[in-house]
């Protein structure tokens, strides 16, 4: 009788952990932050990208602005799509205050990307290709704002929400580049 009982509450408690433990992940995939990335996988314990980390970009791409705004975006990605507005705004507000701006498009066929960045608002001489696999990033769409020694500052993964577009504008608008006194 009693190893019965155990091997019931044994059977229990193995079917309480594994719910829960599925629920939590569901909950954490379909999050409003989350649904919306390129391979969800392990970026979702490690970012692969954090504030003071270097980026992997060509140094060209930023070492001509104090602060560069890199837009990681596709043409044929629905929440680049999604997104287009707010990115034509952050696009603006950076050339407001002097930021450069970068499109990094993940593509093997750079000409295609030409009308979307002209949407955008990004001169042609301010898009790049990114041979896919090339770098640790595999979201789309990102922004990062990174220093002219290619340090990233800010990073905002995916489609961001209204709250978050106000944080990444005000860091744009920050005259002082990120510096602190």
């Amino acid at each position: 009788m009693v190893p019965e009982v155990l091997a019931r509450w044994f059977l229990t408690a193995v079917v309480v952990v594994s719910v829960v433990v599925l629920a939590g992940t569901a909950a954490l995939v379909v999050s409003p932050t989350l649904r919306d990335w390129v391979g969800v996988g392990p970026s979702v314990v490690r970012l692969p990208y954090q504030t003071g980390d270097l980026v992997d970009v060509p140094p060209a791409v930023y070492q001509s602005s104090a602060r560069t705004l890199l837009l990681f975006a596709r043409r044929d990605c629905a929440a680049c799509q999604r997104s287009e507005l707010f990115h034509q705004s952050a696009i603006a507000a950076a050339a407001t205050v002097g930021t450069g701006v970068a499109l990094m498009s993940p593509t093997t066929d750079p000409a295609s990307e030409a009308p979307y960045a002209a949407r955008l608002g990004v001169a042609p001489e301010q898009v790049h290709v990114i041979a896919p696999g090339s770098i640790k990033l595999r979201t789309v769409p990102t922004l990062m704002l990174v220093d002219a020694a290619g340090r990233i500052q800010d990073v905002w993964f995916g489609v961001v929400d209204p709250a978050t577009e106000a944080v990444i504008l005000n860091a744009l608008a920050d005259r002082t580049n990120g510096h602190r006194p």
